[in-house]
């Protein structure tokens, strides 16, 4: 299994993940140490899916709105491009849903 199809796996699996910790969850699979990935070649392929857009970095604002733990600003999160907006588009579907805009309930 290549290196980005394990991170790709990881995150449908687990979800939106700290950068350091999905680092950590790929090398832990390759254990003894010395046969595993380094963390330049991580980001490489983060970078590399990043702009495929087969992942995506999460802002500070969307960490926030997603109800992620961790949002003092310095964590970095990482998620599938995919997850993100289906996220976003259910969040859309229920503000909606919570207006009394009958149009809008009538279209669903």
């Amino acid at each position: 299994m290549s290196i980005e199809s394990e991170i790709i796996e990881y995150l449908s699996v687990h979800g939106a993940v700290r950068t350091t910790e999905l680092i950590e969850a790929i090398r832990d699979l390759h254990k003894p140490p010395g046969r595993g990935y380094s963390k330049e070649t991580l980001y490489r392929r983060f970078k590399q899916l990043i702009n495929l857009g087969e992942i995506k970095r999460l802002t500070d604002d969307e960490v926030r709105v997603f109800g992620y733990p961790d949002t003092d600003g310095r964590a970095e999160y990482i998620d599938l491009a995919t997850a993100i907006e289906r996220k976003k588009h259910i969040d859309s579907l229920i503000e909606g849903l919570n207006k009394s805009d009958i149009i809008f309930r009538k279209l669903l």
